[in-house]
């Protein structure tokens, strides 16, 4: 799924797209332990 940002929002937005479209799981994963343990980096 593609999603077409314009606007304001169109530098982060694509950047959500780009992470979240391809692997929305694993980044959402990835950025909410990041913080937490940013050590343990695969």
């Amino acid at each position: 799924m593609k999603l077409v940002v314009t606007g304001a929002a169109g530098g982060a937005g694509s950047w959500a797209v780009d992470h979240f479209a391809t692997d929305g799981h694993e980044v959402s994963a990835s950025i909410s332990s990041a913080p937490r343990d940013s050590r343990t980096e695969r």
